[in-house]
């Protein structure tokens, strides 16, 4: 049950935001009362990308977006995050961009309060390690367009909520350059036509704070490059920095959900799937001149072939200049066959394929 104090703070919150609030003195306030210690701000950053700009590569390090059913859970039991070790082996391949899923319920305890300090600490931790060894960090909320299961939008997780969230953590980070981008949420589904409402939703608390920072806005039904012009065909969002990209996720498997429970053979795989599954999404983007991310993408350890199908997919987001992060690295993967994370002191077979398509 929210208390009074929450209730009042969230009404302010949707005041600011209907009126299109930026800096004020107001705001400002807010945001200094929002920031935890452990990010040291520099100056306000420019746009992290332009229309111009070449291409991303880097790595998903999964951890803090695991024990999905132990919410908010127990740290170093239920989840965990990135080591600086871990930034090393990727920092060293040349994968310095890191988009970093964690789960809203364990930022933000209830909807409309306060960030939780210790977790935001722990991101925190991240990003001076990042900003260390001269790597940029992608916040990357992985909750499917829900908050302890409940839909944005609903009732139960209004669409003010979310923008709060946001407000939040823009308002935490706006000062700091690491921040590649702001992921709005990881690939939301089934949500009955009510995400393109959330999503400008994340866009006005975030501006409300911060108009440096890109934003990456997913698409519904998973955010499928594959499926994009079906689920995805008038998605767009009023930015006032105009300094956002679109995200898609793209797996190879016969259903694109890179579980892989099949042979490369049985998947009906081939050489070139990967750029045929890709791109319906880069032609959306073309036709709009927009611009685009890949969240996502990975290939299984058990057969040489499925790295040839990595290879030509990233061949082909080269030439058409798409960013995008591999899935994934991270601590506890253990055999996972996607998995870029060392094993035993040993490189992984799809690493090979990756560092040969580093940033342009």
């Amino acid at each position: 049950m929210r208390t009074i104090t929450v209730i009042l703070g969230a009404a302010l919150l949707t005041f600011l935001l209907l009126f299109q609030l930026t800096a004020t003195p107001g705001v400002e306030a807010a945001r200094q009362k929002l920031r935890t210690p452990g990010v040291t701000p520099t100056a306000t950053p420019a746009p992290t990308t332009t229309l111009t700009d070449g291409y991303r590569r880097g790595v998903n390090l999964a951890g803090a977006d695991f024990g999905e059913s132990m919410l908010p859970g127990t740290y170093g039991v239920d989840y965990t995050y990135p080591t600086a070790a871990e930034l090393d082996y990727y920092q060293s391949k040349g994968l310095t961009l890191i988009r970093l899923p964690f789960r809203w319920e364990r930022v933000q305890r209830n909807l409309y309060a306060p960030l939780d300090r210790t977790e935001l600490g722990r991101i925190d931790q991240v990003v001076v390690a990042a900003r260390a060894r001269g790597m940029q960090v992608i916040l990357d909320p992985h909750n499917y367009a829900r908050y302890y299961g409940n839909l944005i939008g609903s009732s139960a997780v209004p669409n003010a909520a979310f923008a709060d969230f946001w407000h939040r953590l823009a308002a935490h980070y706006r000062d700091e350059p690491t921040i590649w981008a702001y992921a709005l949420m990881n690939e939301p589904y089934n949500t009955g036509g009510m995400w393109s409402a959330a999503a400008q939703a994340g866009v006005d608390g975030i501006r409300a704070v911060d108009m440096g920072h890109s934003i990456l806005v997913p698409g519904d039904q998973w955010s499928g490059a594959w499926s994009w012009q079906q689920a995805n065909a008038n998605l767009w969002v009023n930015d006032p920095a105009n300094n956002f990209m679109f995200e898609a996720h793209q797996y190879f498997d016969a259903d694109s959900s890179g579980t892989y429970g099949q042979s490369y053979d049985a998947q009906g795989a081939y050489p070139t799937i990967g750029v045929d599954r890709v791109k319906p999404f880069v032609a959306w983007l073309q036709a709009r001149g927009a611009r685009g991310f890949i969240g996502e993408y990975g290939v299984p350890d058990n057969d040489a072939r499925w790295l040839t199908v990595l290879d030509n997919f990233l061949a082909y987001l080269d030439t058409n200049g798409v960013s995008g992060t591999y899935w994934a690295g991270g601590p506890w993967w253990g055999n996972y066959p996607l998995s870029v994370e060392p094993r035993n002191s040993q490189g992984r077979p799809q690493m090979e394929i990756l560092v040969r398509h580093l940033s342009r």
